[in-house]
């Protein structure tokens, strides 16, 4: 038998000869099933002490597993008139009507979970309760909505994967009722959320649980995912800066990635970005800051310390993108901010904001010195409801015309917002109160805001709270006082 044992090229190769019968060389060897001729696995996991590769150009439904423990050896057995042990490697073929291309793989607890162009499938042991093995081994099509060429993520006991087309994201969980794998639409309630499609994924456990992605045209997305709660949130996050020079195009997000810090005390969301800075395309690594967590207060702390506890938080309070952090004696010029030359950047100075600054070689000049300022572009956090149902005489609101008047907002630990019908609508809330000294900044709020609504007689009866300014801002709820325009 043949044994290649270096290999140079796809046309040049040494190797080195053993035979069963001595000084009676063998001229047979065996082309690998993986080459630059054949084409390399597209995707690659590892099960029960295996590594397993799949999706090769000429095998797109095959599925090669390692000898157990062995990941470098995907020999099916030692000789070959051998017979073939529970430890060689796997090989195996996925059997359908049609090519089903294999685009992921991922261990799960009932087996080795495969997505492919046309379905979704369970390669497990042919024997329940045994381990996977060359001569136990079976595949069975559990669902049939086809996988995108996406990795995907396994957040709690379900995975999530993306859909053929790109547009939706499906949980594949196993439900005991039905002894299956069931895969429900994640998009469902969002659909325009994906518009585009989807180019990646990645999930963040702490402190939060959200799935991460990335649209095909840069823009970031997120899913609040707390299944057993049953809370699926979509959400999308604007980045600062602009990616043309025509400034037109919002800042493109093209890679994501979740990394634990490095205290294990949360996982951090990396991304690179690319804009246009000072006339020109550049991209940076960039990770996601926790903005603002401000703690409850102490039964054993004065009202004294905890305001000064709360306005510290404040002056840490992180609500830029691409910023940076100036800390120490206070100062009036701010350096070393080169990557945003010539960009205009907000600034947050001792927990107060500041006029808007533009970068000039690398460094802005505050108009009062500050300790701690945070630097950084702007970027605008916008809540808007659904269509209010407030109900009416007759029936339904919708469709009705109505008007708010009044409306009540509950706020946590804020400070700047906007309210009002749409983006052309909007009035400022004051949190400064005569008391306030003119020298600080105001403190956080908590509690609720009374405001008279800016808007008119409408069909929609939508509502708006908007932060422009970086500073924290957490609205618990929005109480409407409406009136409702019953049809004659």
């Amino acid at each position: 038998m043949g044994i290649i044992t270096e290999f140079i090229s796809a046309t040049q190769a040494t190797w080195e000869i053993k035979s069963a019968i001595a000084s009676s060389p063998s001229k047979e060897w065996r082309l690998g099933v993986w080459s630059e001729t054949t084409g390399f696995p597209t995707c690659v996991t590892f099960f029960q002490d295996r590594l397993y590769f799949a999706g090769a150009r000429s095998h797109p439904q095959r599925l090669d597993g390692s000898v157990t423990g062995d990941y470098t050896s995907f020999s099916p057995s030692k000789l070959a008139d051998a017979t073939v042990e529970d430890t060689h490697a796997v090989a195996f073929t996925l059997n359908a009507n049609n090519v089903n291309v294999i685009r992921w793989m991922i261990d799960d607890d009932k087996g080795l979970v495969l997505g492919s162009v046309g379905g979704e499938w369970l390669v497990s042991p042919s024997s329940l309760g045994e381990a996977l093995t060359p001569s136990n081994i079976q595949a069975r099509r559990s669902t049939t909505r086809g996988s995108a060429n996406l990795q995907p993520v396994q957040a709690a006991d379900a995975i999530l994967f993306v859909q053929r087309a790109g547009r939706k994201v499906r949980e594949l969980a196993y439900v005991f009722e039905a002894d299956g794998f069931r895969s429900p639409d994640m998009t469902l309630l969002a659909e325009h959320i994906s518009e585009g499609g989807i180019s990646a994924l990645s999930y963040q456990q702490e402190p939060d649980s959200v799935v991460w992605a990335v649209r095909r045209d840069g823009a970031l997305l997120g899913m609040t995912y707390q299944r057993e709660q049953e809370v699926v949130a979509w959400h999308r996050h604007q980045i600062g800066g602009v990616s043309n020079q025509e400034g037109t195009l919002p800042a493109k997000v093209e890679s994501i990635a979740v990394i634990p810090a490095p205290d294990g005390s949360k996982d951090e969301v990396w991304a690179v970005v690319q804009r246009w800075i000072n006339g020109q395309l550049k991209r940076s690594i960039e990770y996601m800051e926790a903005s603002f967590n401000a703690s409850a207060r102490s039964p054993l702390q004065s009202e004294e310390g905890y305001k000064a506890a709360i306005l510290q938080q404040q002056r840490e309070a992180f609500f830029v993108d691409s910023g940076l952090t100036y800390r120490g004696a206070p100062a009036s010029i701010i350096s070393g901010l080169n990557h945003l030359e010539g960009e205009t950047v907000q600034v947050l100075a001792d927990g107060a904001t500041h006029p808007d600054l533009q970068v000039t070689d690398g460094k802005i000049t505050l108009m009062v010195p500050a300790a701690v300022v945070q630097v950084g572009l702007g970027y605008r956090s916008v809540l808007e409801t659904a269509r209010l149902e407030a109900g009416a005489a007759d029936g339904t609101a919708q469709g009705k015309t109505k008007r708010i008047h009044r409306a009540v907002i509950r706020f946590h630990q804020t400070l700047g917002a906007l309210f009002g019908p749409d983006p052309r609508n909007l009035d400022r809330i004051e949190f400064r109160s005569s008391t306030d000294l003119m020298d600080t900044p105001p403190p956080l709020f908590d509690g609720d805001k009374l405001v008279d609504w800016p808007g008119n007689y409408e069909t929609e009866g939508r509502m708006m709270v908007v932060q422009d300014e970086p500073l924290p801002l957490t609205v618990l709820a929005i109480f409407p006082q409406v009136h409702t325009q019953d049809l004659r």
